[in-house]
């Protein structure tokens, strides 16, 4: 017997999971760019939101004109944390490192880093909290399988 939630009012047809911040024209347009990867990792969280919490995963930058910023470069992108509870915003986390592998090994353990959590951290560009997803250079992004 499953659990029954209680679906949000607009449709997936109408919005879909994924949701841009408001007054950008050009959030949506920089998304078709993205590195492939980096699509599918935003739509996993949307997904797992949608279906977990009834939320929408919302993206809040995506290109930065920096060469030494993963924006520049359509491999990285922030979403909004704040309309999330601490306790939504930590089972993202545990949903992300749980599925996706990211990077190298260090002592033979795969590094996981496609979601910085950076609600509390101030970055460099910090303009509040928020989670800072990426991928790796090599074109290889590797999925968990879950058991």
């Amino acid at each position: 017997m499953g659990v029954e939630h209680e679906k949000p009012r607009q449709s997936h047809q109408e919005g879909g999971m994924i949701r841009f911040k408001k007054n950008s024209t050009s959030l949506k347009e920089e998304f078709e760019h993205l590195d492939i990867r980096l699509q599918i990792l935003i739509y996993a969280i949307g997904g797992f939101l949608y279906h977990r919490f009834n939320k929408f995963v919302t993206i809040t930058d995506l290109f930065r004109d920096d060469i030494k910023s993963v924006h520049h470069y359509w491999r990285g992108a922030d979403v909004r944390t704040s309309d999330l509870t601490e306790e939504e915003g930590d089972a993202v986390v545990e949903f992300v490192n749980g599925h996706f592998i990211y990077g190298t090994l260090v002592d033979g353990k795969p590094v996981k880093f496609c979601l910085f959590d950076e609600r509390k951290r101030k970055s460099q560009n910090w303009t509040g909290g928020h989670f800072h997803l990426q991928v790796d250079p090599s074109g290889v992004m590797e999925i968990r399988k879950v058991i």
